[in-house]
């Protein structure tokens, strides 16, 4: 199967701005069963935004995130609902992995899985 932008084959570390660095990676906290988090632009190095890798060039920008999820199960949603959240939603267990585009990791919205403490959501920017 040949790689495309839809589904990469092999996705590269993203280098802000051509550099020799691979961008920073973020710890999203997620801490509650009501409040809904989520990671925004400035968590991820886009061009004129601070983030943790720093400011990319006028359209330079990751395509892919790679997220970890760990300590504890978290809940997902992508259509903006926010609020109670903890007995709806896709159910991400602590210990599995994904890469999502990075429009669909901007979108999304987290909260604790019911009976759960304290999650983390690891994610690294990818290119294509």
């Amino acid at each position: 199967m040949a790689a495309t932008l839809i589904n990469p084959l092999y996705p590269r570390p993203f280098y802000p701005g051509g550099g020799t660095a691979v961008a920073t990676g973020y710890m999203l906290t997620v801490s509650s069963t009501t409040v809904a988090t989520s990671f925004t632009t400035s968590s991820f190095t886009y061009a004129g935004a601070g983030s943790a890798g720093g400011n990319a060039a006028a359209g330079d920008q990751p395509q892919l995130v790679f997220l970890d999820v760990q300590a504890a199960n978290v809940l997902v949603t992508f259509d903006g609902t926010s609020g109670s959240l903890y007995t709806r939603g896709h159910n991400l267990a602590a210990g599995t992995n994904y890469t999502w585009q990075v429009g669909t990791v901007l979108n999304a919205n987290f909260v604790l899985a019911a009976g759960t403490t304290t999650g983390y959501i690891y994610a690294s920017q990818f290119a294509v």
